[in-house]
């Protein structure tokens, strides 16, 4: 994962956000995903982005363990700091797109 957002962190137009009608480059894009609950329901999982994998490592494994146990996050606010990973393996991708809500 953490190579990921490395990825990701490296390339400035993947940083670019569509903020009230104005384009922005941010300095750093975190990732988020999803966990599987015990009851089958899911959390949001929203991580951040280290440059270095240890500390990352410790940081996604224990916000894993609190949304497992203690706090599900199913809020859905401005995340428009963050780019979104899908683990599920059989789908392919051919493109992708940055959702924003234009209200």
């Amino acid at each position: 994962m953490s190579e990921t957002t490395l990825t990701v962190n490296g390339v400035p137009a993947l940083r670019h956000r569509l903020i009230d009608d104005e384009l922005w480059e941010v300095v750093r894009v975190d990732p988020g995903y999803t966990i599987l609950l015990q009851d089958d329901s899911f959390s949001f999982c929203d991580a951040r982005h280290f440059d270095d994998f240890d500390d990352y490592y410790i940081y996604a494994r224990d916000r894993i363990e609190s949304v497992k146990t203690a706090d599900p996050d199913r809020t859905t606010g401005d995340k428009s700091h963050m780019f979104f990973i899908t683990t599920v393996p059989w789908f392919s991708f051919t493109a992708f797109t940055h959702p924003f809500s234009k209200a």
